[in-house]
Formats: structure tokens, sequence, C-alpha cells
């Protein structure tokens, strides 16, 4: 899940006009993320850990 920092503030998205829609939209996210960890067993990982994750492994070279 992402969304832009900006998305937090209202006025300043369809989706947070106000206070009490960004009340709204915090709940809708602790919700969806309570469901994926609790639920589905779901793991969290910041975009630096995925992009690690990503990468092939290097081989280790042993020189005699």
């Amino acid at each position: 899940m992402m969304f832009h920092s900006s998305s937090l503030v209202p006025g300043h998205s369809p989706y947070v006009r106000d206070e009490s829609d960004l009340e709204e939209f915090l709940e809708r996210i602790a919700e969806s993320c309570r469901y994926f960890l609790e639920s589905k067993a779901g793991i969290s990982r910041t975009l630096e850990e995925v992009a690690v994750e990503r990468q092939p492994r290097r081989r280790a070279v042993t020189t005699v």
C-alpha cells in the first residue's frame, strides 16, 4: 500500500477533504493493515527491504 504524504493533509486530495475524511482514511488504512497482517499472515516491508530481497544473490568467490 502506498500513498503520497500530501494525501493526509485535509484539502489536498479528494480522499481527504477535511478532518473527518482524514479520520476515515486513516481508519481504512488501519483496517486494511490488520486484515493483511492478521487474516492473511502478511509481512510488512519497506521499499528498501523489497529492493534488497529482489537483488540476485552473489556467490562467494574463494581464491587459493
